[in-house]
């Protein structure tokens, strides 16, 4: 299990970004999951679903299957 699940169509925010210190998941619509293989065919062998050349963002969300 990753942050982003696309085969459980869910997605998680992990312990240590939430006040309780537990993860909180949440459903992915199938619209969403549909943009999200999308991005995957971009870069298949990223493990971001997001990627900048520009300065860090912070930590980026990831693909999990």
């Amino acid at each position: 299990m990753g942050p982003v699940d696309l085969a459980a169509k869910r997605a998680w925010v992990p312990s240590n970004h939430q006040k309780a210190a537990r993860p909180f998941g949440f459903p992915l619509s199938d619209a969403l999951i549909c943009i999200l293989r999308e991005l995957r065919k971009l870069n298949p062998n990223g493990s971001h679903v997001f990627r900048s050349t520009q300065r860090s963002l912070g930590k980026s969300a990831r693909f999990a299957e």
